[in-house]
């Protein structure tokens, strides 16, 4: 049987088609697909863990200011651009609102 991650990466290199995939958990996403994704985007999250290891480029500090800044208000979320060189795009509250501090460190 041929998983939905390797359906999605025969369509994204073959069509130019991006996938997307939706769950309630980081961790219920499989690895293959976490570590390969270029944008996440990050509502509240069910436990502590998860917010623990999600960020790896920004100090777990920054990290959380960021997704609590985020998060705070419903249906809001975090997006993580693995794609971006600027620190400014890496991390957003939503797609288009910076966080301005994140540049000054």
């Amino acid at each position: 049987m041929t998983s939905f991650g390797h359906i999605a990466r025969l369509l994204g290199r073959k069509f130019n088609v991006s996938s997307f995939f939706l769950g309630p958990s980081w961790y219920k996403c499989p690895k293959t697909m976490r570590l390969n994704t270029q944008y996440a985007f990050i509502y509240q999250l069910p436990t502590a863990r998860e917010l623990r290891d999600i960020g790896s480029n920004i100090t777990k500090e920054d990290f959380k200011r960021a997704y609590r800044e985020a998060t705070k208000d419903k249906y809001n979320s975090l997006l993580m651009d693995k794609k971006s060189n600027n620190p400014m795009l890496q991390y957003r509250n939503g797609i288009d609102r910076m966080f301005d501090w994140i540049a000054e460190e």
